[in-house]
């Protein structure tokens, strides 16, 4: 995995088929995009973890563990459902 996001070249070995080149070249495009989704989801978190150290300078020490609780699933599902919901058609 390229974790620079830059695409690595498929090189046809000895032995395997056009089709198999194919199926590589798709892959690595899934791996790509699962790597710059994966980006963007760091940096949200990253950006959610400021917003939420902004708004409780203090550490939270002024927030309840059950509050800081809810606070945490509902980002998380946030997260996991713009991961799990199926692509925008894409205007034509």
């Amino acid at each position: 995995l390229n974790v620079d996001g830059a695409p690595s070249p498929v090189v046809q070995e000895d032995g395997q088929s056009p089709e198999m080149m194919h199926e590589l070249e798709a892959l690595q495009e899934v791996m790509q995009s699962l790597n710059s989704q994966l980006q963007i989801l760091g940096a949200e978190a990253d950006a959610a973890a400021k917003e939420v150290a902004h708004q409780n300078p203090d550490g939270g020490a002024d927030v309840s563990p059950r509050r800081a609780e809810n606070e945490m699933a509902f980002v998380a599902r946030r997260y996991v459902s713009q991961l799990t919901l199926p692509p925008k058609p894409m205007d034509e």
